[in-house]
């Protein structure tokens, strides 16, 4: 069991739509000027997939990643058609096919020690084609501090 299990009934109803203002716009801009038809993305810590379905309304092929099975059975209700798996970032068992990789609100900081960061990030390389972009934000402990 994830410890998002027990909250994904409301997640969307606190984190939905604030994820889809605070990210769309970094992806937009950083990640995806210009998707295509063919542009694979990885979503890891996909949460309830609120990113993904704008990104697929918007003509990307996305593909959600999470630890909580709860979590991606919210997903599938949010996207049917979507694609969504449970799987470990540290251990992604996928190909090297997409163009772009994201993980935001914070979902890096759930690895909690270098060692499973490099795992995540070495993971992140294999799935990446040549010339993809890896996009992440983390939070720090000034971050912490200055709320």
């Amino acid at each position: 069991m994830s410890g998002y299990d027990p909250i994904a009934p409301i997640y969307d109803r606190y984190w939905g739509a604030f994820s889809v203002r605070r990210f769309l716009p970094v992806l937009e801009r950083w990640l995806l000027p210009n998707p295509s038809p063919e542009a694979w993305v990885l979503d890891l810590g996909c949460g309830t997939e609120a990113l993904a379905q704008v990104l697929t309304q918007r003509g990307c092929r996305v593909l959600g990643i999470n630890l909580s099975p709860s979590m991606i059975r919210q997903a599938y209700e949010r996207l049917p058609a979507g694609r969504a798996l449970v799987a470990d970032m540290r251990a992604l068992p996928l190909a090297s096919r997409f163009h772009a990789v994201y993980a935001v609100f914070a979902s890096l900081n759930h690895l909690l020690t270098p060692e499973h960061l490099n795992a995540a990030f070495q993971s992140v390389a294999r799935t990446l084609r040549p010339g993809g972009w890896f996009l992440f934000d983390l939070n720090t402990e000034d971050d912490y501090h200055q709320r």
